[in-house]
Formats: C-alpha cells, sequence, structure tokens
C-alpha cells in the first residue's frame, strides 16, 4: 500500500502527539521547559535520508530500538554528534569533549532515547488501536549511512523507504535538532496505516 500525501499529513499529527508526551517527560526529567515540533514527515529512501542528515560520511550518535506485536520493524532516533554532544550537556550535565567516539560516553542518551522513542511509539499505538512493543535502545557512533545498514544487518530487510520524522527540540539554552525514523516491514505498514484509518 503505497503512503500518500494525506498518509503523511495524518502521521506527522500523531508524531506531535508523542512529541508532546516526551517534551512533558523531559521536562520533568531535566527541570527545564521543553518543548517538542515535528515540522516534517516524510518518506525517503536509505541514500536521502543519509544526505538529509548532512551526507553519507556526517559522523551520527543512533539509538536503534527494534518493535514488535502488531507492527515489526525498527525505530532510529538519529543526531549529528555535536548535537548529541549538546543533548548531553542539557539534559545530563555532562561536557564532552569535540570528537568523544566513545560510546559510553554517550550512555544517559539510552534513557533519552527510552522517553522519546517509548512515547512516540505509545501514542502511535493508543491511537492505531495497536500493540506495539519497542526494545531496549542500542545506541551507536558512526557515519550516516554506514548506520542506515545496521537494521538491515541486525533485523533483515525491511523496506527501501522509511518514515522520517525530524524533531526540533525547543525551550533549552540552545535548540537541538534530531530526526525520528519510523521502518516498518511492508506488511507492517499497510497495517499501521489501515489502523490509523479505521479499516482493520
Amino acid at each position: 500500500m503505497e503512503i500518500d500525501k494525506f498518509d503523511l499529513d495524518m502521521l506527522r499529527e500523531v508524531a506531535n502527539v508523542g512529541a508532546g508526551n516526551a517534551a512533558s517527560a523531559l521536562s520533568v526529567m531535566t527541570g527545564q521547559s521543553v518543548d517538542i515540533r515535528v515540522p516534517t514527515c516524510d518518506l525517503l529512501t536509505y541514500p536521502q535520508m543519509a544526505e538529509r542528515l548532512g551526507g553519507a560520511d556526517s559522523i551520527m550518535l543512533a539509538m536503534l530500538v527494534k518493535i514488535s506485536g502488531d507492527v515489526d520493524g525498527f525505530v532510529l532516533f538519529m543526531q549529528r554528534l555535536a548535537q548529541a554532544r549538546e543533548t548531553m550537556r542539557t539534559l545530563a550535565g555532562m561536557e564532552l569533549p569535540e570528537g568523544d567516539l566513545n560510546i559510553a560516553s554517550y550512555e544517559p542518551m539510552r534513557e533519552v532515547a527510552n522517553i522519546l522513542v517509548g512515547t512516540y511509539i505509545s501514542s502511535i499505538a493508543e491511537m492505531a488501536g495497536l500493540s506495539i512493543i519497542p526494545s531496549v535502545p542500542e545506541i551507536t557512533i558512526d557515519m550516516a549511512m554506514a548506520i542506515m545498514n545496521v537494521p538491515v544487518l541486525l533485523y533483515g530487510e525491511v523496506s527501501d523507504e522509511v518514515l522520517m520524522m525530524e524533531a526540533e527540540f525547543l525551550g533549552f539554552s540552545r535548540n537541538m535538532n534530531g530526526a525520528f525514523y519510523l521502518v516498518p516491514t511492508p506488511e507492517s505498514l499497510d497495517i499501521l496505516k489501515r489502523a490509523l484509518l479505521g479499516n482493520l
């Protein structure tokens, strides 16, 4: 089943609900006013994803969450490394040196991913009336295009195209940007679309 502009608008609104819930959770976690909005929702190929992130060679921090239940696939939450360092400074009070590629240094981001991805998935599941179960996030640091290959290596072929929800973090001392990538299997994408439209 193909995704059209109406579907993308609908999915963006779902993502905005999840982002609002995540912002509330992060506000409690940090004691700061936090707002997250999802301005765009696009259907992209893997090379287009890498290009949108600044090029295939851009160094990224990625949190990978497998989803199962009524919808199978995975969710990626990705930030450029400079943005990830700013997130660490703001949320965890940790100053990391530029160029730090030690995954252990970014371990607190696992909880951030739990909040962001968990609330996003919960919002989709509630609105669609589906059971979607997220795994514990896996963290990796690599070039953007290399990260695109990780889910395929871990979980097998899923889809040639992915749903990208850009995320803007507002209200911190500095704004931070990231992106969600929802990559369901083709069968699960069909289930998700029909569920959101009430056609299951």
